[in-house]
């Protein structure tokens, strides 16, 4: 029985010098790297052009907000002509943004919290999400 949990010790000893070597070994490394890198003339790089930034707002209604019609018209702006999809509770739809970038759409409600995913999508590709709860309940308050 001691000779096992003696070779299970010098075992275990010998695993953790190669472990901590191979740590040792890849900081080192590491640290030549950097200062390599640091102490070379930085290269020119390419600017990329900059991109057109693309928001999406929801102006109305406002998030968390606690509604008492299970209808309501959901309007915001994003880029012009952007691809606007609404997933909700019970539907999901699908509208383009105007000229103007806004766009407006009637959704219905579902009785207690709704979350609203509003995605907009440019002919380009740029994609801009948010989120937003809604409320809906016949209680008076």
């Amino acid at each position: 029985m001691k000779k096992e949990v003696s070779l299970a010790i010098i075992i275990g000893f010998i695993l953790g010098l190669i472990i901590t070597f191979g740590i040792y070994t890849a900081n080192k490394a590491l640290k030549n790297r950097q200062a390599s890198s640091t102490s070379a003339s930085p290269s020119p790089q390419a600017q990329a052009s900059p991109t057109p930034s693309h928001n999406l707002t929801v102006t109305s209604p406002a998030d968390e907000a606690l509604l008492d019609q299970d209808q309501i018209s959901l309007t915001g702006s994003t880029s012009a002509h952007a691809l606007v999809t609404i997933l909700t509770e019970k539907q999901q739809l699908i509208t383009y943004a105007d000229a103007s970038g806004n766009f407006q759409v009637e959704i219905k409600l579902i009785g207690g919290a709704n979350d609203i995913f509003v995605t907009a999508l440019t002919p380009q590709g740029q994609e801009a999400k948010t989120q937003l709860t809604l409320v809906y309940s016949t209680a008076k308050i």
